[in-house]
């Protein structure tokens, strides 16, 4: 007959236990509860230059690996950014008039979606990191162009 004893005389240790423990102390296999997992999911959602981090969708492509050089595809490392027009917040109609002057022909009216791509650099990562700085960018250049245009209309005004 075999037993589990460790060594003769000794109760068998699972090596296990720390696990089992957690499970009856109620912590997952990370060591947290469910009391720190829920405040995780309760976090505030990431914002960038005011625009909710899920308001923006990327879209990429990938290929199969390619057995010639140069082992890349053209485009696989470009970069689509879209977001709807309404989830920026503009403060006046003014930002929003400077900000579609901006943007030209990469607002669909149609939709009501902005698109941006980038391609700059060889890796994705770096060419959403872009996306995502021109967008803060060009939020905040119509934000304060539209002052600007604000304050001379303002003295335009006054001096006639």
């Amino acid at each position: 007959m075999v037993t589990f004893d460790a060594k003769p005389g000794q109760p068998y240790k699972s090596p296990y236990a720390s696990f089992f423990n957690n499970i009856e102390a109620g912590r997952t296999s990370l060591g947290t509860t469910l009391e720190i997992e829920q405040r995780a999911h309760e976090m505030k959602e990431k914002v960038v230059a005011g625009i909710p981090e899920s308001a923006l969708r990327f879209r990429t492509t990938s290929y199969e690996r390619s057995v010639l050089a140069p082992y890349v595809e053209a485009g696989e490392h470009r970069v689509i950014v879209k977001l709807s027009l309404s989830s920026i917040p503009f403060d006046n109609a003014g930002e929003r008039e400077v900000f579609l002057q901006m943007v030209g022909p990469r607002y669909k009216a149609k939709s009501g979606d902005l698109q941006l791509s980038c391609e700059k650099f060889a890796s994705r990562i770096e060419n959403k990191r872009h996306l995502v700085n021109v967008i803060e960018r060009l939020v905040e250049d119509s934000k304060r162009l539209s002052k600007e245009f604000a304050e001379e209309d303002e003295k335009m005004n006054s001096s006639a």
